[in-house]
């Protein structure tokens, strides 16, 4: 009886779920792709859960940096990934989305995790170039638990989140 890979090489990903972009060799996996290929690899479920909201102030304006935890399960067993989100490191345009983008990085680092693909998801970018002009607001960590239905931070996790967010992709 032949075991399934647990690694996903770029030859195994289909090219529709593929996009080269900003000069590199190397392509970005689409969120569609690493959807499918997780159903495909025996899926069952996805959580997410917000863990911490910090405030930050881009260009003189205090905006929200979200914290998501997501969680998938499947065939190939349970993996976690974070992903962050505020003004500076979506796409402009994008500033109202900030909640939904933090969501969609998370879910996508922890499918790359259960399916063991190795190259970075586009929705995991920021914009082009490094993000400038994001400070944090001193003790702006927000108690999530003082907020009606909203979940509690794990530890001190407000803290824990770097200035520029997640380390980038390779």
């Amino acid at each position: 009886m032949a075991t399934e890979s647990l690694i996903i090489t770029i030859g195994d990903i289909p090219d529709e779920y593929l996009l080269k972009m900003r000069g590199r060799e190397k392509p970005y996996i689409l969120h569609q792709g690493l959807l499918s290929m997780a159903h495909q690899h025996g899926l069952v479920s996805i959580e997410t859960k917000l863990v911490s909201t910090i405030s930050v102030v881009y260009d003189g304006a205090e905006s929200d940096r979200y914290l998501i935890r997501a969680k998938v399960k499947g065939t190939r067993g349970s993996y976690s990934g974070y992903g962050d989100a505020d003004v500076g490191n979506v796409a402009s345009g994008f500033g109202g989305a900030v909640l939904r983008i933090a969501e969609t990085r998370a879910v996508n680092r922890a499918l790359r995790f259960y399916l063991g693909v190795g190259i970075c998801s586009v929705d995991e970018l920021g914009p082009d170039g490094p993000s400038t002009g994001v400070s944090l607001s001193r003790n702006s960590g927000r108690d999530m638990s003082s907020q009606p239905n909203s979940p509690k931070p794990q530890g001190n996790i407000q803290n824990a989140a770097p200035l520029g967010g997640l380390p980038p992709c390779p």
